[in-house]
């Protein structure tokens, strides 16, 4: 008579084979997932600042400048906490012209935080009639809109004075 031997279970071999095809889709799929997030934090920095220049369109058409302050120098540097651009604190909440300028303080700030917090450039002609914002992208490089309607991929912050992308 013989016997009949009956396995049950895997061999280690086996179970060997399966983790470690497991690890290597886990990591193709942590890698796309990675490379999404990036897309996607880029889209959202765009996304931000085109609402800054739809709503600076509609800034200039109330105010007549991307100002609420008249004249003055050119400036250069940080759009979040100056209180020259597309800045209105001294109106009354529910006014038209400051919920405008609420929304491109809120958007810019979007911007900023999706861009990673790092990287970013405003400029404001003297005559407040000119505008111009980069962003850095997740992705690498910056993001640049300006008061002309361009929007564009740029590789480095502006350093000079000029207000177009």
């Amino acid at each position: 008579m013989t016997a009949h031997v009956r396995h049950r279970g895997f061999t280690l071999i086996e179970l060997l084979v399966v983790i470690a095809i497991i690890g290597v889709l886990s990591t193709i799929v942590l890698a796309s997932l990675s490379t999404a997030r990036t897309r996607a934090n880029d889209a959202a920095v765009k996304s931000n600042l085109n609402a800054v220049r739809t709503l600076g369109q509609e800034f200039y058409s109330v105010q007549g400048s991307y100002s609420s302050v008249v004249g003055g120098s050119s400036y250069t540097g940080d759009c979040l906490t100056n209180q020259s651009f597309f800045r209105i604190t001294d109106l009354p909440v529910g006014n038209e012209l400051r919920t405008i300028a609420d929304k491109v303080a809120t958007s810019i700030e979007a911007a900023y935080q999706a861009g990673g917090a790092v990287g970013k450039q405003c400029r404001l002609s003297a005559d407040r009639s000119q505008y111009l914002i980069i962003m850095s992208l997740p992705s690498g490089g910056y993001w640049c809109i300006d008061s002309s309607g361009n929007a564009k991929a740029t590789t480095t912050l502006s350093s000079g004075s000029s207000f177009t992308c």
